[in-house]
């Protein structure tokens, strides 16, 4: 008798970049206070994404995770700052789903936009 086994399956799906985007950067997961900075690169938004995917089109900034637990306040706090591109986001929201997280690629309220885009700049959801 053979025994059954989880494996893991990559799973590929191709969604409409500018819905993404708009997703993910509309969903006001800059409401919380460990965002420092947030703004588009150049001409491009949340409604108007690069066609280049690799393309570093948003700036962001959010505490370090270092400094926060050694400070009280928001403001005396290091920031870590980075460029992302569409790709990066999409494999911060990709590494996600495949840890278990329940995200809609179409609709995100501002927790799953704000687990994205931790994930995106710092590798992990580290504040919520």
């Amino acid at each position: 008798m053979e025994t059954s086994t989880s494996t893991k399956l990559n799973i590929t799906i191709t969604v409409d970049a500018k819905e993404f985007v708009s997703a993910v950067l509309g969903s006001s997961f800059t409401t919380w206070s460990w965002w420092q900075e947030f703004k588009f690169v150049g001409d491009y938004g949340w409604n108007n994404p690069p066609t280049d995917h690799n393309l570093k089109f948003v700036k962001l900034g959010i505490v370090d995770p270092e400094s926060y637990d050694i400070c009280d306040d928001y403001n005396d706090m290091k920031v870590k700052r980075k460029s992302l591109s569409l790709n990066d986001i999409a494999k911060a929201f990709g590494k996600l789903v495949s840890e278990g997280y329940n995200l809609d690629h179409e609709g995100l309220d501002a927790i799953g936009g704000d687990s994205v885009m931790q994930t995106a700049v710092l590798g992990e959801v580290i504040y919520g």
